[in-house]
């Protein structure tokens, strides 16, 4: 786990996804300091040194849920903002269940897949991923490890480059050598320990996981890139029009996916105002 901001700043349950890790650029830091918000970054089972996550991978979020209530009490942590940093957004679902929280906030968050093409918008890397792990689940490991062997050999910046050579945007982002060092220190945060963080996630991001979302009727807050290669807006606005009102997106018109990296401001900004709003 990594604990950023002031101490006694309000408490914000930083989540990551399948490729980032916890680590923030100096501007993110300063911002922090500036909106006296404490950012608790937990690391999710088989990432980093977590240890493995030891059941199946249908329950993988609620076993995380249960798991981070309990840190929260160990914390002394109460009414925190759940942020979802991209596939993190389906645990944060899953802790808004127990943890109560004055809101779940989601960063280029993936959202519940209720149709094919969701996944057929998807850049090439990803679409043969999300279409293995939910057709031919069996072959997942297979499919991942050529990518992991890349990452472990050497080719990061290959891999990364694939990732974000048809997303100008986001591509751009990249070439800032304080954010191109966090991308890739959490690729390799991710595959410290093999394919299985990887694979759980994969298998959680293509299904219908609306049933993590009712769960809580918790303010959701969405922030989005219009460039954002791997999740669409237009499937961003479909989800907030499914939960109504307790629902709010912000699309970010010069942003892709890299855009808590890009522009961290926003973000933070409306985290400030989720604790001043409920502290009124």
């Amino acid at each position: 786990m990594e604990l950023h901001g002031p101490e006694d700043g309000d408490p914000v349950i930083f989540l990551h996804g399948m490729l980032d890790g916890t680590a923030l650029t100096r501007k993110s830091q300063e911002l922090l300091s500036g909106h006296n918000l404490r950012f608790i970054c937990p690391h999710r089972p088989s990432f980093g040194q977590s240890d493995p996550d030891p059941g199946d991978f249908s329950d993988a979020p609620q076993r995380f849920a249960g798991d981070l209530k309990q840190i929260c009490g160990q914390l002394g942590v109460s009414d925190p903002v759940l942020v979802g940093h991209m596939a993190g957004s389906v645990y944060a679902f899953a802790a808004a269940a127990v943890c109560d929280p004055r809101a779940v906030v989601c960063v280029s968050g993936g959202v519940p897949i209720t149709s094919r093409q969701q996944i057929s918008a998807m850049t090439r890397r990803q679409r043969l991923v999300a279409f293995t792990a939910l057709h031919a689940p069996n072959m997942l490991p297979y499919v991942l490890r050529a990518g992991i062997h890349q990452l472990k050999n050497g080719g990061d910046k290959r891999f990364m480059t694939s990732l974000y050579e048809n997303a100008p945007v986001d591509f751009a982002v990249t070439q800032d050598p304080e954010i191109r060092w966090l991308i890739l220190d959490g690729y390799q945060f991710s595959v410290r320990q093999g394919h299985q963080a990887f694979e759980i996630d994969s298998q959680q991001v293509v299904r219908d996981w609306s049933h993590l979302v009712e769960a809580s009727q918790a303010p959701v807050h969405l922030f989005h890139g219009a460039h954002d290669s791997v999740v669409t807006v237009e499937s961003v606005r479909a989800f907030a029009g499914r939960l109504g009102e307790r629902a709010r997106v912000t699309v970010l018109e010069a942003s892709g996916q890299l855009l808590f990296y890009k522009e961290p401001r926003v973000v933070l900004e409306r985290l400030r105002h989720i604790f001043d709003q409920s502290q009124a």
